[in-house]
């Protein structure tokens, strides 16, 4: 198989060409939206960092007085399983045996 060199370069400096006008363009938009968005996101920072207070309220304890830290966990929880494996007595026994190593 011959190559015709002067293809392909003539090829490759297309293909380069229109990846440097890809990413110049590509460039300018984020550019041109950034600076139409600025306004927008300092506003934005603006409230968010106006809205954040650090007060962590913590009673004093004396030298003395002995701390007790109660935890109560969560056992309200309920697994809930849902069976979906329909009539198996149409399964050939094969398929039974898959299915109850499956299961187990």
């Amino acid at each position: 198989m011959r190559f015709n060199f002067k293809n392909i370069t003539e090829n490759l400096i297309y293909v380069l060409g229109g990846v440097i006008i890809g990413a110049g363009i590509t460039m300018w938009t984020q550019k041109s939206t950034l600076k139409q968005m600025q306004p927008t996101m300092d506003k934005a920072i603006e409230k968010a960092t106006n809205e954040i207070t650090n007060k962590i309220e913590v009673p004093k304890i004396k030298k003395s007085e002995p701390v007790q830290i109660i935890m109560s966990p969560n056992n309200e929880q309920i697994a809930v399983v849902d069976t979906c494996l329909g009539d198996i007595s149409k399964l050939t026994e094969g398929q039974r045996k898959r299915l109850q190593r499956w299961l187990e």
